[in-house]
């Protein structure tokens, strides 16, 4: 009796492919899910969106990840709670984008946080990883 030893071993290889593969995939979820903050309010429209996914609608408790590009609506505000204790909030018709938060936030500085006001009004109240404040053009309207 004759054994074939090239078809088990293709199909080890197969499957080592498949894993590596799925590996990956998980890897690249994880790194566009690091949350940054939490919505405590959204009146009106908002809505955030990773660079090559739909867009989700925030409501409050919804999250907020690194990778974020968060829009409102007209006559619409919402108020996010990051992770370091820093609270943003964002007027009607903002763009607003959440390029690094570190993992950590600490308060230690080592402590990263990028954001990027595209347009719009926003006030920011200061948290251990931001300092003073975030170019907030325009304070928000009383």
């Amino acid at each position: 009796m004759k054994i074939n030893m090239k078809a088990p071993l293709h199909h080890y290889g197969i499957l080592s492919v498949l894993l590596l593969a799925l590996t990956g995939a998980a890897l690249m979820v994880n790194a566009n899910t690091q949350p940054a903050g939490v919505v405590l309010l959204a009146n009106g429209q908002a809505s955030a969106q990773q660079a090559s996914d739909a867009a989700r609608t925030l409501s409050r408790r919804s999250d907020i990840y690194v990778g974020d590009r968060i829009t409102t609506g007209n006559e619409s505000q919402l108020q996010m709670r990051m992770k370091d204790g820093a609270m943003i909030v964002l007027g009607a018709n903002a763009e607003f984008e959440v390029k690094a938060y570190s993992q950590a936030a600490k308060g230690d500085k080592k402590d990263e946080a990028v954001l990027s006001l595209v347009k719009g009004v926003c006030a920011q109240f200061q948290g251990r990883s931001l300092s003073p404040a975030i170019p907030c053009p325009h304070p928000l309207p009383r």
